[in-house]
C-alpha cells in the first residue's frame, strides 16, 4: 500500500480559484508488490496533474495553432491559397513558440524550486517533501504558460501529432506552390519528406520542384532543422577540411546546443494527456509509459541528421569527432577526456581504446586528472535510467493493472 496525505493551499497570485483548503488522504493498493514504490510515484504525479489542470480557462482571443490549422485547410479546400498560406505559416509558428514556451517554463520552474527545502521533508520518509516540490513546480509552470501564451482551451492530442508529424508542411507545400512560391514550396515539402521519409507522393513532388529549381537533394535543409544540426554539419565540414580549430569550436557549441535542446524536449514530456483507464493504477501506468515515449521521440527527433536518426551514435561521434580535431591542435588533455567520454557511450569500440590507451602515456596526460567529461555522464546515467524504467514498464505490461 501507499500512504500520504496531501495539503494544497489557495494561492491569490496562482488564479486557480481554490475557494478553500483542499485535504486529502488517499490510499491506494496494487497487485505488483514487486513494482509498488513505482505506483507510489507515479500516483503522487499525476494527483497534481488532475487538480491543477483544472480551472484553467482560456481568456485570451488570439487563436492557438489548433484554430488557425483549421481555418487555413478551410481556406485550401476553397482554393485560396494565398490565405491557406497565411494560415499555415502562423499556426506552425504558433505551435513552435508554445513549444519553446513551455520547455522554457518546466526547465525555470524545476531549477527554481529543486533546491527547495520543504516543511514536510521529515514526515512519512519524505514522501510530503516530494510532493511539495511537483506541487510548486506544476504551479509555477501554470503561472509561467499563462504569463507567455495566455489560458489557453485543451488541444486535442490527434492536432498535436499532426504538427509533431509535421503534417502542415504537406498542404502548405502544396499552397505555396499554388501562389507561385516554388524555392518556399520545395522546403516546405522537403521539411515534411524527412519527417515522412516513407510518402513517395511527397518524394516526386519533390523531384519535380527541384527540377524547376536546378537543385539536387544535397542543397535540401529542412525549414524546422535545430540550430545544434546545423552546427553538427558545419562541424563535420570543418574536420573534413581539416580546419580542426573550426571543427572544435563547432562541435563544442553543436553539443552544448543539443544538451540543451534535449532538456526542453523532455522537458515538455511532463505534460502528457493520458486516456481514462477503468484504475488509477492503469491510468498512471500509461501515463509515465507516454513520458518515456514521448521523451524517446525526443533523442530521435533531435539525433536527426539529413532524415537519418541514431540515437545510440549521435553523441559519441561528437566526442569522436572532437578527440580526433583536439590531438591534431596538440590539446591532449582535453582529447583524452573525449576519448573517455566516447568509451563511456562506446565501451567496446578497439580503435578508440587504443587511443585512450595512447594519451594516457603520454608525458603531458600521466598524472593529470582526465576523464568523461561531467555532462556526458549525466547524459549517459539518463540515458540508462530511461532504458531502465522503459524495461520495467514492458515487464508491467505482462501483468493486469
Amino acid at each position: 500500500s501507499c500512504n500520504f496525505l496531501l495539503f494544497l493551499e489557495p494561492n491569490g497570485k496562482n488564479k486557480l480559484n481554490f475557494s478553500k483548503n483542499i485535504i486529502i488522504l488517499i490510499q491506494i493498493y496494487t497487485r505488483i508488490t514487486m513494482k509498488n514504490l513505482v505506483i507510489c510515484l507515479v500516483f503522487k504525479v499525476y494527483l497534481i496533474t488532475i487538480v491543477f489542470s483544472e480551472h484553467i480557462e482560456n481568456y485570451d482571443d488570439k487563436p492557438a495553432y489548433d484554430e488557425l490549422y483549421q481555418s487555413g485547410r478551410t481556406s485550401y479546400d476553397n482554393d485560396n491559397h494565398l490565405e491557406a498560406v497565411s494560415f499555415f505559416e502562423k499556426a506552425i509558428a504558433d505551435y513552435r513558440h508554445e513549444q519553446e514556451v513551455k520547455g522554457q517554463c518546466w526547465l525555470r520552474c524545476q531549477d527554481s524550486i529543486k533546491d527547495t527545502q520543504s516543511v514536510y521533508s521529515t514526515l512519512i520518509d519524505g514522501q510530503l517533501n516530494f510532493l511539495h516540490y511537483v506541487i510548486k513546480t506544476r504551479s509555477c509552470f501554470q503561472l509561467c504558460k499563462e504569463k507567455f501564451l495566455g489560458r489557453r482551451g485543451r488541444i486535442a492530442k490527434y492536432v498535436k501529432e499532426l504538427f509533431e508529424n509535421k503534417e502542415p508542411y504537406s498542404f502548405l507545400q502544396y499552397s505555396l506552390y499554388k501562389i507561385g512560391e516554388v524555392s518556399k514550396a520545395l522546403a516546405a515539402a522537403y521539411t515534411h519528406f524527412e519527417a515522412n521519409p516513407s510518402n513517395e507522393l511527397m518524394k516526386e513532388n519533390i523531384e519535380i520542384l527541384m527540377s524547376k529549381q536546378n537543385k539536387d537533394w544535397a542543397d535540401l535543409t529542412s525549414l524546422e532543422e535545430p540550430p545544434h544540426i546545423a552546427l553538427y554539419k558545419k562541424g563535420e565540414k570543418a574536420y573534413t577540411d581539416s580546419d580542426f580549430k573550426q571543427c572544435i569550436s563547432t562541435f563544442e557549441e553543436s553539443l552544448t546546443l543539443f544538451y540543451k535542446e534535449l532538456a526542453k524536449c523532455n522537458a515538455v514530456c511532463e505534460e502528457q494527456d493520458t486516456k481514462k483507464e477503468v484504475s488509477y493504477t492503469a491510468s498512471l501506468f500509461k501515463h509515465f509509459q507516454g513520458i518515456l515515449a514521448c521523451r524517446k521521440k525526443c533523442q530521435v527527433a533531435l539525433t536527426k541528421v539529413d532524415g537519418e536518426s541514431s540515437r545510440t551514435h549521435f553523441v559519441p561521434q561528437y566526442f569522436h569527432y572532437l578527440q580526433y580535431c583536439y590531438f591534431q591542435e596538440n590539446n591532449l588533455i582535453e582529447a583524452t577526456n573525449a576519448a573517455e567520454s566516447y568509451l563511456l557511450m562506446i565501451p567496446s569500440d578497439p580503435v578508440m581504446s587504443k587511443n585512450l590507451y595512447w594519451y594516457q602515456n603520454q608525458p603531458a596526460v600521466k598524472g593529470k586528472a582526465v576523464g568523461p567529461r561531467p555532462r556526458a555522464k549525466k547524459y549517459m546515467k539518463q540515458f540508462a535510467i530511461e532504458l531502465n524504467l522503459a524495461q520495467i514498464f514492458d515487464e508491467m505490461c505482462l501483468f493486469p493493472l
